[in-house]
């Protein structure tokens, strides 16, 4: 993969996660119910959210060390070509 794709997906990754950062975590970030495939009962939904659709405590921290994992794998598991 070009290192300029893999700069592109840093960027991004970067970007999503700092608007993540600026969600309030007492606000209703979940969304209306008919958003998620299961409603209110949705697993992911579950996961993320408190059933009044704030965020639970580690979530934020939970997403940027997805978002980090995901970079390592991208740099130093994916060949770079010249």
């Amino acid at each position: 993969m070009p290192e300029g794709v893999k700069l592109l997906f840093t960027t991004f990754l970067v970007a999503v996660y700092v608007g993540v950062l600026f969600a309030r975590s007492k606000a209703n970030n979940a969304g209306p119910k008919w958003l998620w495939r299961g409603g209110s009962n949705d697993l992911l939904r579950q996961l993320l959210f408190r059933s009044d659709g704030s965020l639970r405590k580690y979530t934020k921290l939970a997403i940027g060390v997805w978002f980090m994992f995901f970079l390592a794998v991208l740099w130093l598991v994916v060949p770079s070509s010249s």
